[in-house]
């Protein structure tokens, strides 16, 4: 199961944290498709004909129909025939409050796309290492304990698939500098990422986490 076949099939799109540069996938996506896409501080710069921004916190998707979130029109109520929301979830406080949300504003049948870090494997706890401050990751969820939670919450599990680590986030978003590292240099950054990518790999059974696929029942 892939990511981009099934929004190449899909007429309305929620895409959840989609940060400075929008998703990988919208250029996949029908010219008449309906994209939205919330993040509560980056305004992505899209081309996608159909794309709507709206700058909300992905917690906020459980109000829609209550009647206490005006942003969100009542047709929204299991509007979207699929859900992405990828490394989200560990950067929120509740998750199963956004599992709420998801299945709020996702049709009977539509799929949600989650992929996040498994907070057991050695990417997430060297993340924690060099981001005391948390790094914006404020969740732990374990494969079971995820699984458990889309299933209490009607989904049903359709595809399940180890994620590996490229390593580009710690090779091009770590700033060192600004942390105060000393007696550091690029070069060091460089070293580490390199001796992470010959001995962290799918080959040798490493996965930095999952790709889930969700179909709500």
């Amino acid at each position: 199961m892939q990511l981009i076949e099934i929004v190449k099939q899909s007429d309305k799109i929620l895409d959840i944290g989609t940060g400075p540069a929008g998703s990988h996938f919208y250029p996949y996506a029908k010219p008449e498709t309906i994209i939205v896409g919330i993040d509560k501080y980056n305004k992505p710069e899209v081309e996608h004909p159909n794309f709507i921004y709206e700058a909300l916190d992905a917690m906020d998707l459980d109000k829609v129909g209550t009647g206490l979130f005006s942003k969100f029109k009542p047709g929204w109520m299991e509007y979207f025939d699929l859900v992405v929301a990828d490394h989200v979830m560990e950067h929120v406080s509740n998750p199963e409050k956004l599992v709420t949300g998801i299945k709020k504003v996702l049709k009977k049948d539509g799929i949600a796309h989650i992929a996040i870090p498994d907070p057991n494997n050695f990417t997430e706890k060297f993340y924690h290492l060099i981001h005391p401050e948390g790094g914006g990751h404020v969740s732990k969820i374990p494969k079971k304990e995820l699984i458990a939670l889309f299933e209490k919450h009607g989904f049903e599990l359709l595809y399940y698939t180890d994620i590996p680590d490229d390593w580009k986030w710690l090779e091009f978003l770590y700033d060192w500098k600004r942390r105060g590292i000393k007696y550091f240099a690029n070069e060091d950054i460089k070293s580490i990422v390199e001796t992470f990518r010959k001995e962290l790999t799918a080959e040798k059974g490493y996965f930095y986490g999952g790709e889930y696929f969700w179909r709500r029942k």
